[in-house]
């Protein structure tokens, strides 16, 4: 059995002062030491600020006037205070929505204009999380869910991650929304990991999963995996679930945060996550979402830590999500505590989930953290599942154990889609293993997904039998419609699946070498590079059925790196004949990065179609178009 025993305790320095430094007087508001000692030492430091408002979760006011009047209460707290700052003492404002609360980098100047705002309930330092990470397999009643018809269909599990491959043929185009939250900060060495630079994006493509060479990157494709994957050999735990692919992590360069020889690495400010939530919590008309998956976090709490003001704005989010019915299941970290657990899990109204071993006795995994106010256990030890670039591989920790909670919420409410986020924990609290964590005697009970259904069901479920979760199942429902498109992430390299054509190049349409500096595969090694100088023209052909039903889009990633005016290079996507797509190869539409893009092929349903990608250059300046990840989904 492999381990792999990484991530653990990146941040424990930075985050174990939470529950134990002394605050500081610092204008009318006590300020904790580690704001001041991260001030001194950097000139400049992210808080977040609570505000003086008593807000309450928009679904408790049951009236839409009022919610508007809280928004709105909650807009003009923060506008009022910005005011009575000084400008060129602060920079990345982050403005929440529906949490009374908001987020801005400050220095000593402006933290003492803060600190006497008569708005200002508290000050918490912005903290950042790590991923909880090591290696992982399972056990739990899931096949028998299947079996009986209860996979997540009409369910939607949003994942807060490093983002998802969301054209890995694991998740056969169910992921339906994206978004990033991820942020610059200078003083901390942070920058954005958003495909468009900025610190925050939503639609196709916002929630990539970040560059694989820098460690974690396909953490939040492997937890998706479990929530929600699926294919004709093995399932996650909802396979028909919808995934929500959330993007919360910011690229740190520093060995200071990183730990010694560790950068650069990801990391995740609370923040970011809170906007992460909030955009989940915008989406609640749109789709049935169970759950959101979290598996970060950082620092040691012995007791809820609801009163930090740390949490308190992402407790604000996570009581809204409840309220709307969408349990926040967080794991419990894998610092080995054996009588507290990190944050955010800590918070009272989240889901905390710990780990237990898949091989003899089941027991509390040694990685675990565990406590009295634990919620569940469930499996997360050497869980197999999805990577990016259309890969397997296995990991464990809390992070492996959090998803498979997050899925079965989704099974539970493709059963009873009225069932509380109250009554779904009570059926897994009730009707899980109990298992005695030998560190401390304390009994927690591991989820058995099979038993929790009977609560909602008059027919019990088979219960003679219990296979792998990550293995090949018995009975399970059909799978979504394969990807008809092959080689999509071009890893295969030159095969005959694509045709390539090029009148100076013949034979390097598909490259994994020799790019020009900066560019690299949006995943995996190699992309295609369409275009160059010298009139040329480049074809990349693909022939394929579109489904009946379940594949209207073909998706993918482009980027333009042009050295030429408008009006003379250009890059078409056409099927059989027409053109569905047309880029102006120029200076002016150059590409910081990938973007993601989509056409209808609803047209051509049932239908032999030839996809073409083409470029035409003309004799001046180089133009090229580089195109990754191209897929066959769902959804746009």
């Amino acid at each position: 059995m492999r381990r792999w025993f990484s991530f653990i305790g990146i941040v424990a320095l930075l985050m174990a002062a939470v529950a134990t430094s002394a605050p500081v007087a610092y204008g009318q508001i006590d300020i904790a030491q580690e704001i001041t000692d991260q001030l001194n030492q950097s000139g400049q430091v992210p808080v977040i600020v609570n505000l003086a408002l008593a807000a309450r979760p928009e679904s408790e006011l049951n009236d839409a006037r009022l919610v508007q009047m809280q928004r709105a209460a909650i807009q003009s707290s923060q506008s009022r205070i910005l005011s009575n700052l000084d400008a060129a003492h602060i920079s990345g404002v982050k403005r929440f929505q529906f949490v009374p609360a908001m987020a801005l980098t400050v220095d000593a100047t402006s933290l003492k204009q803060l600190a006497s705002q008569p708005g200002v309930q508290s000050i918490a330092l912005d903290q950042l999380a790590h991923l909880d990470l090591l290696e992982s397999t399972v056990r739990m009643g899931a096949t028998l869910a299947w079996a009986a018809g209860y996979t997540g269909n009409g369910q939607t599990v949003a994942i807060l991650d490093t983002g998802v491959d969301r054209t890995h043929p694991f998740f056969g185009g169910r992921v339906v929304a994206e978004g990033c939250f991820s942020s610059t900060v200078a003083a901390q060495s942070s920058t954005t990991l958003c495909p468009n630079g900025q610190d925050s994006q939503t639609g196709v493509g916002a929630g990539v999963n970040c560059t694989t060479s820098i460690h974690g990157c396909d953490h939040g494709t492997h937890v998706a995996g479990i929530a929600a994957g699926h294919n004709n050999t093995m399932s996650g735990v909802a396979p028909s679930a919808n995934i929500i692919a959330v993007q919360v992590f910011s690229q740190f360069n520093s060995d200071s945060i990183c730990g010694a020889g560790s950068s650069p690495c990801v990391l995740s400010f609370t923040s970011d996550q809170v906007r992460g939530l909030e955009y989940v919590y915008s989406l609640r008309n749109t789709y049935s979402i169970a759950s959101v998956n979290m598996s970060l976090g950082g620092g040691q709490y012995n007791t809820n830590c609801d009163a930090e003001p740390n949490v308190t704005a992402t407790k604000a989010a996570i009581d809204n999500l409840r309220a709307a019915n969408t349990a926040t299941v967080i794991a419990s970290g894998n610092e080995y505590l054996d009588g507290a657990m990190g944050s955010p899990g800590c918070i009272s109204t989240a889901i905390s989930v710990g780990s237990t071993t898949d091989t003899g006795t089941e027991t509390v995994s040694a990685f675990s953290n565990s406590a009295s106010f634990l919620s569940l256990l469930a499996p997360g030890e050497v869980i197999y599942s999805s990577v990016p670039g259309g890969g397997y591989g296995d990991k464990q920790g809390t992070s492996m154990a959090t998803p498979h909670v997050a899925g079965a919420w989704a099974v539970v409410r493709s059963k009873k889609p009225s069932a509380t986020v109250d009554q779904i924990l009570t059926a897994f609290q009730t009707t899980g293993v109990m298992i005695n964590d030998g560190r401390n005697n304390i009994i927690k009970p591991r989820i058995q997904l099979d038993q929790a259904l009977n609560q909602f069901t008059t027919a019990p479920l088979n219960n003679k039998a219990m296979l792998p979760m990550m293995a090949k199942p018995g009975t399970v429902t059909p799978p979504p419609p394969a990807d008809p498109l092959q080689n999509g992430d071009f890893e295969q390299g030159h095969t005959a699946d694509w045709v390539e054509n090029s009148t100076n190049f013949p034979n390097q349409v598909l490259t994994n070498s020799g790019l020009p500096s900066g560019v690299v595969p949006q995943g995996g090694s190699w992309l295609a590079w369409l275009g160059g100088t010298n009139s040329e023209v480049t074809d990349l052909s693909q022939t394929f059925t579109v489904a009946a039903s379940g594949g209207d889009y073909l998706h993918y990633y482009y980027r333009i790196g042009s050295q030429d005016i408008c009006g003379y290079d250009t890059a078409k996507v056409l099927v059989n004949a027409t053109e569905l797509a047309t880029y102006d190869l120029c200076t002016s539409n150059n590409t910081a990065g990938w973007v993601g893009a989509s056409v209808n092929l609803s047209a051509y349903r049932g239908q032999s179609v030839t996809v073409h990608f083409t470029v035409s250059n003309d004799s001046s300046s180089n133009s090229n178009f580089f195109l990754d990840t191209v897929a066959i989904q769902a959804a746009p």
